[in-house]
């Protein structure tokens, strides 16, 4: 009860934001309907902007950029350990609420087991001399090649700005999955950038995050307007639920 209004959690359910989730599956490769588009490119949370990528030949440039964001992940031990530790094997871990089922990812026969083997960092530094990361990071990013169209979010720096991103975000991805359409998130460009920004990068592959950042500038025109990346939402019609 706050000054007057009671919220009933009886009807929490019929609200579109709780029906918001994550789509890790392929998708059909279908374009999406004027109206879908519309209401993308229609919305804004200034300072913050959403831009609807569907050239084939910029997605496959992102593409790129999301695997060499990925290989600089699985290289870093902070992140892969935070990654580990999140992953849900078992339907008594899946209860708990919180971390990252790994039924919802498109993983072949034994991934799971793979995953929970190099969740150890030890495991994954002797795999990486033979060049696992970069095995794991084509995989990552194949999604994204084969992608008819992706979202972007951008805001310039400063707390309210990334707020008014993830409000953004948040409005955005619900408005797709109540029109039918799926959503998969792909933190890894803007997390290796802040990291970068933070001197959280391995000193091995700082030289590689500077190219990143660099490249993500020109394909994102981030100088151009002044802006930082805060998400990328692979985005499309769903082969299944």
């Amino acid at each position: 009860d706050l000054k007057g209004f009671t919220l009933s959690s009886d009807h929490f359910g019929d609200l579109p934001l709780y029906h918001r989730h994550t789509n890790r599956l392929p998708f059909k490769n279908d374009a999406l309907l004027r109206d879908v588009s519309d209401l993308i490119t229609a919305d804004s949370e200034l300072p913050a902007n959403a831009w609807l990528i569907t050239d084939p030949e910029k997605i496959r440039a992102i593409a790129s950029l999301v695997r060499s964001a990925s290989e600089i992940r699985f290289q870093t031990r902070e992140v892969h350990e935070w990654l580990g530790k999140s992953l849900r094997f078992k339907a008594s871990e899946e209860e708990s609420g919180d971390g990252l089922d790994v039924a919802t990812l498109d993983l072949p026969p034994g991934g799971g087991l793979f995953l929970k083997f190099i969740s150890d960092w030890q495991r994954m530094v002797f795999l990486n001399r033979f060049g696992t990361f970069k095995v794991l990071s084509m995989i990552d990013s194949a999604p994204i090649g084969k992608a008819r169209a992706l979202v972007a979010i951008t805001s310039p720096a400063g707390k309210e700005q990334v707020v008014a991103a993830g409000r953004l975000l948040a409005r955005i991805w619900t408005s797709l999955n109540t029109e039918g359409v799926a959503v998969h998130p792909y933190y890894v460009i803007p997390d290796q950038l802040q990291r970068l920004k933070q001197s959280k990068i391995p000193d091995h592959l700082v030289s590689q995050a500077r190219k990143l950042e660099h490249s993500a500038s020109r394909i994102f025109e981030l100088e151009k307007n002044s802006t930082e990346l805060r998400m990328l939402l692979r985005i499309g019609y769903p082969r299944k639920e």
